[in-house]
């Protein structure tokens, strides 16, 4: 593929290309393509162009990037409310090592160099790993993937500090055809075997198929964790978004406003929409993409609630205008009998809506009430 120069960097050695973004462009959403995206840090041959240790291929922040490649809340949270398979893997200061086999021999480098220039003891820690985990300097394993380590050290702290040297297997891409076009990431699955097989840990990760298990990864996992953050990875695990950890519901003053309640008044507000897809499409706009991913039992919940009252208003029009020739009495009388005891609420709105007026929010309001799940949490002062 052609290399546009003023965004990339390209440095050639030893029969090996290294190309890279420039600085500007590495921190910055400028020119990123779904077409450049594994330049973030890769090694090709200069004579055939094929992969010989690929890095990670550049994602974004949440709601960060470029249209067409930019992930957001609303994608997120759409995939986890349909039970799509999403996975979180916690991010940790540490610095990304890669292993890959060139030539019948093993490489080693960190993501913007041919070498792994990390830190004074890096050559000593190396060695340590090699003797800890010996697969790693086998060129017969792995030869076709990349594996991606998060390389941690008590010598190189940033934030988070570590006790002893550790190597955690992040990812792995698969390369085995060489061509540009058909890398690949390995899913979490497959990496356990990888990791096993050297006895290496995985990077923690947690599988996210239910709006259940969202809410235990947030409120069970990171309210415990110090972490710099998590990534997300969706799309059968190929593509990944970076969230930050940083409680921003109490950054932004909140955290004590946000509950079930605070979700009914904010749907009373905004035009009572239906549709799942478009009550999310209003809270995006109202809160940050960290808040809205906090946010989800809420949101989830004000949905199971606006999902039950469509159906009772539905129910309850029904009935209003197939009785409309009755007399009031003999309407009241039999809806009374129909609608008693907790529906009595029920009984009230069908009267409103029997006498051709609309439903008054402090009705609907206590209906929707009873979908309150109690939900206790970063959000709950309860």
């Amino acid at each position: 593929m052609n290399i546009d120069t003023e965004l990339f960097k390209v440095f050639e050695n030893d029969g090996l290309r290294l190309i890279m973004p420039h600085h500007s462009n590495a921190v910055s959403n400028d020119g990123w393509t779904k077409e450049n995206l594994w330049l973030r840090s890769r090694v090709e041959c200069v004579k055939t162009g094929d992969t010989i240790s690929q890095g990670f291929g550049k994602f974004f922040n949440l709601g960060q990037g470029p249209e067409g490649i930019k992930i957001d809340a609303e994608r997120i949270l759409t995939a986890i409310h349909n039970s799509e398979h999403v996975v979180a893997t916690l991010k940790y200061d540490g610095s990304c090592l890669i292993r890959s086999v060139y030539n019948g021999k093993v490489i080693f480098r960190t993501r913007g160099s041919l070498k792994y220039e990390y830190h004074d003891k890096a050559q000593e820690e190396m060695d340590q790993f090699l003797a800890r985990y010996p697969k790693l300097a086998d060129p017969t394993w792995e030869p076709t993937r990349s594996l991606l380590f998060e390389w941690v050290t008590p010598d190189f702290q940033i934030v988070i500090p570590y006790t002893q040297p550790e190597l955690h297997l992040l990812a792995a891409v698969d390369h085995g055809h060489r061509h540009y076009s058909h890398l690949r990431y390995l899913t979490m699955e497959e990496l356990e075997v990888v990791g096993a097989e050297a006895g290496i840990k995985l990077v923690e990760y947690h599988v996210i198929d239910s709006i259940k298990q969202w809410h235990e990864f947030y409120y069970e996992v990171l309210n415990h964790k110090e972490i710099e953050g998590y990534v997300l990875r969706i799309n059968g695990e190929q593509e990944l978004v970076k969230v930050k950890s940083e409680p921003y519901l109490t950054k932004h003053g909140i955290k004590s406003n946000l509950s079930f309640k605070s979700m009914v008044e904010f749907w009373l507000q905004h035009g009572q929409e239906s549709v799942y897809e478009a009550i999310l499409g209003q809270i995006t706009k109202l809160y940050d993409e960290e808040v809205v991913m906090w946010a989800l039992p809420f949101i989830e919940n004000l949905y199971t609630a606006v999902d039950g009252w469509n159906k009772v208003y539905g129910e309850l029009n029904k009935t209003a205008m197939a009785c409309q020739h009755w007399a009031r009495k003999d309407f009241a009388v039999e809806m009374q009998k129909r609608y008693s005891g907790e529906d009595r609420i029920k009984f009230a709105m069908l009267m409103q809506l029997w006498q051709g007026k609309p439903i008054e929010d402090r009705m609907i309001r206590e209906f929707m009430m009873r979908y309150d799940e109690g939900i206790k949490g970063q959000f709950s002062n309860g």
